[in-house]
């Protein structure tokens, strides 16, 4: 049961996040700027034990290389959330899923 409840709960997430990227059209630079900074403060928080910041703080140190699309980042989220007990609120999830889609999606330099 528990199983089904987090796949339902991914797919979930992925639905209002792609209902809400539709109805907000483009953001500007500040708001992507914004945003961004946003994500860094949830990571330096919650991610940054196992995913330092580089030395030139340019980034994260990634565990893997593979670039994954909206969904794939839905995924490792949740898992990370259930693996790691990552204690992330809604909010917070989905701003890391916009953020790492963006920056570590498929041609996204990252």
């Amino acid at each position: 049961m528990r199983r089904i409840l987090r796949s339902g709960f991914g797919a979930a997430v992925v639905l209002w996040a792609a209902a809400v990227s539709v109805l907000s059209g483009p953001a500007s630079a500040e708001e992507m700027a914004a945003a961004d900074a946003a994500a860094r403060r949830i990571i330096a928080a919650h991610c940054a034990l196992c995913h330092p910041p580089l030395p030139d703080g340019t980034g994260w140190v990634q565990m893997t290389v593979v670039p994954r699309d909206r969904a794939g980042w839905a995924s490792e989220l949740r898992r990370m959330g259930t693996d790691y007990d990552a204690p992330l609120s809604m909010d917070e999830r989905m701003t890391l899923l916009d953020y790492l889609s963006r920056a570590f999606g498929p041609g996204a330099d990252g």
